[in-house]
């Protein structure tokens, strides 16, 4: 009854909008809030590569460029555990000037190392510091699938009438000693798009996620094709198994799943700062299709920000290590469908 009780009230609520938005409104003017620009440092330190910044400037939301200007000309400097180390160098891209770049050290961090970038331009100061975490590593990938019968499958492009289901269950050991906060991908070594959908529903964590932010329903699909975070509030300190299912269109042979050759899947976990972690939450969970954001989209609740740590700018300085699984699915795909499923 409750549950019929609140259905009823979004769509009336929903339904209403054509009526409010054009019965009441007011032009209001944005260009006197405009400020001048800010610096925008960007950093994200792990311990797989030199640390590397990128400084630009920021815009007003209404204005046409696509895009940030970088600053090729600013004043980076690199600091660890509270000493300073170096000048980072501007790399331009393509050896030209004019275009994007990165500010560039020698240095590459080690877990417990605390980084701190500052970035003066002008006269402004924009500065941030993080530190890397503790890698929590994957210690086991079980990977299984099945070939189903697709009740949506679209046959009118010679399709099988059926989808690939790869369930992943990835087990890591929790450090008790400290919050720890993470992000789970999987890509196929080389871009994101894997061809498929992966869903996040089949582990309580991200159902309680999603519970939390606006009360969906358990049972529908939660995806995140850039990757989800969690932390370690449901198993602290414990041995987990985290549990993901990747479902696509199966076109008769492990080298068109979903139209594209796509036979390597690389599990990431990431073990992530808890700055980077707000950040990459506000990011990732951005493009949602969940209530909030519709009822966000359409000015019944005000829209968050995405988290900033940057004192005197804008932008993150977030630290972070991965782990990584990587592994050929065309095995267990074949035995799939050799079991006639």
């Amino acid at each position: 009854m409750q549950a019929t009780v609140m259905k009823n009230i979004i769509i009336f609520t929903i339904s209403t909008l054509p009526f409010l938005l054009s019965s009441c409104y007011n032009e209001l003017d944005l260009s006197k809030y405009r400020e001048g620009s800010k610096i925008v440092l960007n950093c994200a330190a792990s311990t797989d590569t030199v640390v590397m910044a990128h400084v630009s400037e920021s815009k007003y939301f209404s204005d046409a460029r696509n895009g940030f200007n970088a600053i090729a000309d600013a004043h980076v400097e690199l600091s660890v555990n509270g000493t300073y180390l170096e000048d980072m160098k501007w790399t331009p891209l393509n050896n030209d000037n004019s275009q994007d770049g990165f500010y560039i050290s020698t240095y590459t961090p080690k877990a417990g190392d605390l980084i701190q970038v500052k970035a003066q331009y002008q006269a402004d100061t924009a500065w941030a510091q993080d530190k890397i975490p503790v890698l929590t590593p994957i210690e086991k990938v079980e990977t299984s699938a099945e070939i189903i019968d697709d009740p949506d499958a679209n046959l009118s492009g010679g399709g099988t009438g059926k989808k690939y289901v790869i369930t992943y269950r990835i087990t890591f050991t929790d450090d008790i000693a400290t919050n720890n906060y993470y992000c789970i991908r999987i890509d196929d070594g080389v871009v994101a798009n894997i061809g498929g959908d992966v869903d996040y529903s089949s582990d309580p964590i991200f159902v309680a996620q999603r519970n939390a932010v606006d009360g969906s329903n358990g049972k529908s699909a939660i995806y995140g094709e850039g990757g989800r975070t969690f932390n370690d509030e449901l198993f602290n300190g414990k041995n987990y198994t985290l549990t993901l299912k990747e479902s696509g269109e199966y076109r008769g042979s492990i080298s068109n799943l979903g139209g594209l050759i796509v036979r390597t899947r690389r599990i990431v976990l990431y073990s992530l700062s808890e700055d980077f972690y707000n950040y990459l939450t506000g990011i990732l969970n951005e493009s949602d299709e969940s209530l909030s954001t519709i009822l966000t989209d359409f000015g019944f609740i005000e829209p968050k920000q995405h988290y900033c740590n940057i004192v005197g700018g804008l932008g993150i300085l977030g630290c972070s290590q991965e782990s990584h699984y990587t592994q050929d699915i065309t095995p267990i795909i074949e035995a799939s469908k050799n079991k006639g499923h």
